[in-house]
């Protein structure tokens, strides 16, 4: 019997078109080692991101846009502005019942699943799906953006 080689599959909308918009953010953090240093990984890591590949350390990408406050929505969509501070200049109050409506769909899936997730890891899911939807159109609900806090969950978990 030969051997079967198996290549990681990305969710759709990750990949090479990610892996460009990670290269863009370590670009901002002008070597590939400060990079590394703020995402906490290696910068053998850091070039397979900007290859779109082994994107499964969803906590160090969050880490990594944090260090020059890059928008994860753009991140994730290519779409919008790339910092976080050129959307208004200010940033919004929260709001608490979309807070909640995100957590209570996260817990709700990984309870589905019957998964775990470490505590910071499901922070920043939370914080990325909340920023997702808090920067969506002004009638958008949670429900919308289900299949894409969905595929965040998939990568975090």
């Amino acid at each position: 019997m030969g051997t079967k080689e198996t290549k990681q599959v990305l969710v759709p909308s990750l990949g090479m078109e990610l892996g460009t918009r990670i290269t863009e953010v370590c670009d901002l953090l002008e070597t590939r080692k400060n990079a590394a240093k703020a995402a906490g990984v290696s910068p053998d890591q850091i070039h397979r991101w900007m290859r779109g590949e082994n994107l499964r350390n969803f906590g160090s990408v969050v880490k990594l846009c944090g260090e020059k406050g890059v928008s994860l929505d753009w991140l994730s969509t290519g779409e919008g502005p790339m910092m976080r501070d050129q959307r208004t200049g200010l940033t919004p109050p929260i709001n608490i019942d979309l807070l909640a409506q995100v957590i209570a769909m996260i817990d709700g899936w990984l309870e589905d699943q019957g998964r775990e997730m470490k505590k910071s890891k499901k922070a920043q899911v939370i914080a990325m799906a909340y920023e997702m939807i808090s920067d969506g159109p002004e009638n958008a609900i949670p429900e919308d953006y289900h299949n894409n806090v969905i595929r965040l969950l998939r990568v975090a978990s």
